[in-house]
């Protein structure tokens, strides 16, 4: 067949051409996009009670909807937080869970249960969370001239929300910061008072003005007509004008009750800019969409933002593509310098400029036809698919080489040119596809883990079979056609070997007789790299993503007082102008956020704040000033300070504690009293203490200072008046109180009543409520206000309300964890162990199993080529030798062990085992014809060139990532370092190291003429 192939070349090319114009078209229609589509195994559910206590929310909201989702399938943790006024339940699902299902029928069982929800309360938010959450970009909406906020939100919400809508891959258009007009009513407490009214008759004969007609027609003759009502209420001065009727017959204006202005809805958060309020308005993007198409298109419209609206600055930040980009072009610098160093190794390998072209030909075309692969199994171009074809760049030069070396070979023994790329070919096919097939044996099983780990391998899985299949299709048909019709018109055999290469040969010649002089003791000598893996691995540090040089930081800040907002945002504000040095951006989201894409329900006494530094040098200067200043000033806030997410976070990041301690009471239905909780973790953080372990207060254990109200009975039956009166002038006088809405079309202007700025005490003195003879009497002496704490936050699990100290530093069998459990144990609480931990322990296990199903996969793989029982054991024992190779570079230069690393590990090894099965193959071969010896220093001769040439080439294509700077660069520069290390050593163990132990191994068999068995 093969013979057949490389006698009709026209066929052959056409058919390729056909293929890489087909590739083309995939490689324009397939999405770039930073991360696969891969589903975040949460649901978000999102309440709001207004005016509700944290006590109340948990009571009344979440505790009924904890329960109605304990049903739902593949539900594997369910958590809720209950603060003022909202809540926030998280439901955890086990990884592969069908969400879109999931997401269904939790709303499904939410819209049976809101008949027994609180009346007054919205519907519940649900949220099926995504990578595509994280907006791609932000673009800031600053006023220059202290233009009112509500005409800028009313732009962004109308005009500029909708311009970005219709731009081709975005999805949602999020807002923040945006402010709402308002008709606000302030009542004048002293005439309401001197005429017998209350805030009830103004609110009462402004809702009684704004009715709808609704769709009432008449008949007039042979006509009817619909009848439109023109009393509409519409501006502050139609509200003005109506009247009011006194209980002594008199009719009264409301100008004379209150006065009414336009105004905004008092903020309950803010947004800045650059210590400026701003509107942000978050982009996010389809998951199918080119990225890289998106993103010129949202700058170029924010060009014309701010050309169309010169009043407004327009800033475009956080742009999520930055990690793409570079990443994306490091990936092209590697193929760039790739080609470009496979050609000046092999054109100074090789004797001539023929070969070097070859195999700088099949990198391009090998690339170009696994991107049809990609659309065919409907995979996108992201970085998890990218470092995938990455992983097969070594092997897929490697290839090349060995092919167009061993027909070389053919040549230079006076084969005949169809013979010798035919023949050459054949015997390459067994040693290639094996070592394709071995690549495969330790990358694919991991796909069946747990977890996004498993979904995002899948990427990665399919990425490396499309360019290994690609590559073996183009060295077993391409290459050798390309070789017969450059050579066919030379009358010479061209040589195959540099005068450079002969040195080396001349070099390795003599290393190899040396080593085989006192083959015991340099194999012994090896072996001992064996135990150094393990010792390295022990003093690397461990790290699901590398180290980031990140030049941006999130600080949450929790004021842990009960602040207003605007002191919140003054607060913030002066923190923010102290960094104006150091800083180039700032942005902040002050008290309650708008975006509907939020997993939590900031309060007013919180802020997150978002800077820019200008290196990581200043990054750690400022934040270390920020955290002094907040500790001076405000010793009872809470800090936390963190890198600017970004996608990989969300996949990657664990928010959760490596262990968690959770008390709650015997029901689990009520808080532990504070008293109680106090002195359990009083008691823990002595105990943490003295034995270095890092404890410290977790979930539920924050306390805050509130009002008690209690209204005195007694006196509402003495002076004969209605409780709901008092209820009802309580919640005019403090609550913030809608009187109705002012509809036209699209727009919506709701009538406020304003907040007295007055004193607590002031306002109940100047407040009354009526008995029912129409006698008055303050608030002050109806009602009793007492301080008191509660905790602000209530959280639950499946069992209960619990509180929870955290264990960063130590493992729930730690006996420091013990005492404290038995502790509690003691004061008849229920206690349990909660975190990632656990988790952590049982996804090592599964890893540990796929591992070992890998390296059996690649025994009987080697096993059925080598038709050997004890050569794969050869193979095997060269891949902790390349281990140790990458974890010393690792080590030596300060890096973790983490997912990147462990991704040039497998680059690493999928090289060394084709080496090692190369030498192996040539070994057995030449066995048939001379000695052990002989066959073995043969095998090495032959073996050197492409060994050489594969290992050189795949490290000066990766060396300029270290040297490169960005996100990219630090993602990538520990694939590199492995890749690196372990080539260096796996180049010496394939060299030497396979035959000192095949050696060793057989020195003592006879040499065979027929197949090598163990």
């Amino acid at each position: 067949m093969l013979r057949f192939l490389l006698q009709r070349p026209v066929a052959v090319l056409m058919t390729l051409l056909a293929l890489l114009v087909f590739s083309v078209l995939a490689l324009w229609k397939l999405p770039l996009s930073l991360l696969p589509e891969a589903e975040v195994p949460q649901l978000v559910i999102k309440t709001s009670l207004p005016n509700a206590a944290p006590a109340e929310m948990e009571q009344n909201v979440l505790r009924p909807i904890r329960s109605a989702m304990l049903t739902l399938a593949n539900l594997k943790e369910i958590e809720s937080t209950a603060e003022t006024q909202t809540g926030t339940i998280k439901l955890y699902f086990a990884h592969g869970a069908p969400m879109q299902l999931a997401y269904l029928e939790a709303n499904e069982k939410l819209d049976r249960l809101m008949s027994a929800l609180p009346r007054q309360m919205e519907r519940p938010q649900i949220i099926k969370l995504n990578v595509a959450d994280i907006p791609v970009a932000r673009i800031q909406v600053v006023p220059r001239h202290k233009q009112s906020l509500a005409e800028v939100s009313e732009l962004a919400e109308k005009v500029l929300r909708k311009r970005l809508e219709q731009l081709e891959g975005v999805s949602l258009v999020d807002l923040n910061g945006t402010r709402q007009r308002a008709l606000v009513v302030e009542p004048d407490y002293k005439a309401l008072r001197a005429y017998g009214l209350t805030i009830a008759n103004i609110t009462a004969a402004i809702q009684a003005n704004n009715q709808e007609l609704g769709a009432l027609s008449v008949k007039d003759g042979h006509y009817r007509y619909y009848l439109k009502l023109n009393a509409k209420l519409k501006s502050p001065a139609d509200i003005a004008q109506l009247t009011v009727l006194t209980p002594a017959g008199h009719i009264i204006p409301i100008s004379r009750l209150a006065q009414v202005q336009e105004g905004e809805v008092q903020p309950t958060g803010y947004h800045i800019f650059n210590n400026q309020e701003a509107v942000v308005i978050a982009v996010h993007k389809q998951m199918q969409a080119q990225m890289t198409e998106m993103m010129p298109a949202l700058y170029a419209i924010a060009d014309e933002f701010r050309q169309d609206y010169p009043q407004l600055d327009f800033e475009v930040t956080q742009d999520q593509s930055l990690l793409l980009q570079e990443s994306i072009g490091n990936l092209q610098g590697s193929l760039l310098w790739g080609g470009l160093f496979a050609f000046i190794v092999l054109f100074c390998f090789s004797g001539n400029v023929r070969v070097p072209l070859l195999v700088g030909l099949s990198l391009p075309i090998s690339l170009l036809l696994s991107f049809l692969v990609f659309q065919l199994f409907g995979i996108s171009v992201n970085i998890i698919s990218l470092s995938g074809l990455a992983l097969g760049l070594g092997m897929l030069i490697d290839n090349a080489i060995i092919v167009t070396n061993r027909i070389g070979q053919k040549r230079a023994a006076g084969v005949p040119l169809l013979d010798s790329c035919v023949e050459g070919t054949r015997e390459m096919m067994a040693p290639l596809t094996s070592s394709v097939l071995t690549t495969l044996a330790v990358f694919v099983p991991l796909v069946f883990l747990n977890g996004l780990s498993g979904a995002l391998f899948y990427d990665q899985a399919v990425a490396v079979a499309a360019i290994l299949a690609t590559s073996l299709a183009v060295s077993f048909l391409l290459l050798p056609l390309l070789y017969r019709l450059l050579f066919k018109n030379l009358t010479t055999i061209p040589a195959e070997d540099s005068r450079l290469y002969l040195h080396i040969l001349t070099l390795y010649r003599r290393l190899h007789h040396q080593a085989m002089r006192r083959h015991k003791l340099h194999l012994f000598l090896l072996l001992l790299l064996l135990p150094l893996s393990l010792l390295l691995y022990r003093l690397i540090p461990l790290q699901g993503l590398p180290y980031l040089d990140k030049h941006d930081a999130v600080i949450n800040l929790n004021w842990n007082e009960q602040l207003e907002v605007q002191e919140n945002k003054n607060r913030t504000t002066a923190l923010l102008e102290s960094l104006d040095a150091i800083a180039l951006q700032s942005e902040g989201e002050i008290g309650t956020k708008q975006f509907l894409l939020q997993e939590s329900n900031n309060t007013t006494q919180e802020a997150q704040l978002y800077i820019l530094f200008k290196d990581a040098a200043q990054k750690q200067q400022g934040l270390a000033l920020l955290q002094q200043k907040i500790k001076e000033r405000y010793p009872l806030a809470v800090v936390q300070a963190t890198d600017a997410p970004n996608a990989f976070d969300r996949l990657f990041n664990d928010e959760r504690p490596l262990s968690e301690l959770r008390w709650r009471g015997t029901s689990g239905s009520q808080p532990i009293p504070a008293e109680s909780l106090q002195a359990l973790t009083y008691k823990a953080s002595l105990l943490s203490q003295q034995n270095n372990l890092g404890a410290q207060p977790g979930k539920g254990t924050l306390q805050e200072t509130v009002y008690n109200v209690s209204i005195r009975q007694d006196r509402l039956a003495a002076y004969n008046i209605n409780y709901n009166e008092v209820i009802g002038q309580l919640r005019s006088l403090f609550g913030n109180v809608t009187v109705t809405d002012l509809k036209d079309f699209s727009t919506i202007i709701p009538v406020k009543l304003q907040e007295s700025e007055q004193a607590l005490a002031n306002r109940l003195a100047t407040a009354f409520a009526s008995s029912t003879s129409g006698k008055e009497y303050s608030l002050d002496q109806l009602v009793e206000l007492r301080y008191s704490t509660s905790y602000q936050s209530i959280t639950a699990d499946k069992y209960g309300i619990y509180h929870s100290l955290l264990l960063p530093d130590a493992v729930p069998a730690a006996p420091i964890v013990s005492t404290i459990k038995e502790d509690a144990l003691q004061q008849g609480l229920q206690v349990n162990i909660a975190g990632k931990f656990l988790e952590d322990q049982e996804n090592l296990q599964q890893l540990l199993y796929v591992l070992l199903l890998s390296v059996v996969l690649l025994y009987f793989i080697l096993s059925a080529q080598f038709e050997s029982l004890l050569q794969p054991v050869i193979v095997l024992l060269t891949l902790p030798l390349g281990i140790a190779g990458s974890l010393l570079l690792l080590y030596l230069a300060g890096q973790s062990l983490n997912i990147m690393s462990a991704i040039g590990m497998v680059v690493m090894l999928g090289v060394m085992v084709n080496d090692a099965i190369l030498k192996i193959d040539n070994i057995n071969r030449l066995r048939k014809q001379m000695p052990l010896k002989s066959a073995v220093a043969k095998a090495g001769e032959e073996s050197l060139k492409p060994i050489l040439m594969t290992s050189i080439t795949t490290i000066l294509a990766l060396l300029p990532i270290l040297f490169a700077s960005g996100l990219g660069a630090d993602l990538q520069r520990p694939l590199v370092l492995s890749v690196i290390g372990g080539l260096t050593v796996g180049t010496a163990s394939a060299t030497f190291f396979v035959p000192l132990l095949y050696t060793a191994l057989y020195s003592k068999r006879r040499s065979i003429q027929q197949p090598v068995a163990a």
